[in-house]
């Protein structure tokens, strides 16, 4: 006896079944997350203009003798720069989160499953990214503060 083993995977015309409670939590995961990608434009903003500050006042706070004597050197440029950096990794989950819910409102409303296919994949691409900073956040933790520890232990007498 023969055995054959087929893959026969039949694609028929895919439809979108969204139940009433299904769409009322799209609706409203969707306003959240626009509501949360413009607040998260704003704190971008703020980012961005404290990083800007930071380092214009790294010029001015260098001319003072009170920030000289300090026993270590005070980088506002390095904080600025920080702060900066900080803008620009928070634009990428602001956004996607911002298209997240555009397409999602808008298929809802036109009743197109490609919209709500790209707002999930933009919603996916916001918690890989969440995701993935979090380990790096956790990775360097772990590096620096024993790090810290030991050049504290070594400056203390």
């Amino acid at each position: 006896m023969k055995s054959e083993i087929t893959d026969k995977t039949e694609v028929q015309d895919p439809q979108l079944i969204i139940s009433n409670e299904t769409e009322k939590y799209l609706r409203s995961s969707a306003k959240w997350s626009y509501f949360l990608a413009i607040v998260g434009f704003i704190f971008i903003l703020f980012l961005m203009v404290i990083g800007v500050t930071f380092i214009g006042l790294s010029s001015v706070m260098n001319e003072y003798s009170d920030f000289q004597k300090l026993p270590f050197p005070f980088p506002f440029v390095l904080i600025g720069v920080l702060y900066l950096l900080m803008a620009i990794l928070y634009f990428f989950p602001s956004y996607n989160l911002l298209k997240f819910g555009s397409k999602i409102q808008s298929g809802l409303a036109e009743k197109k499953q490609s919209d709500i296919e790209e707002g999930l994949k933009n919603l996916k691409r916001m918690f890989t990214f969440i995701g993935i900073l979090t380990i790096i956040s956790i990775s360097l933790s772990i590096l620096i503060i024993p790090i810290i520890l030991i050049i504290q232990n070594t400056m203390i007498p």
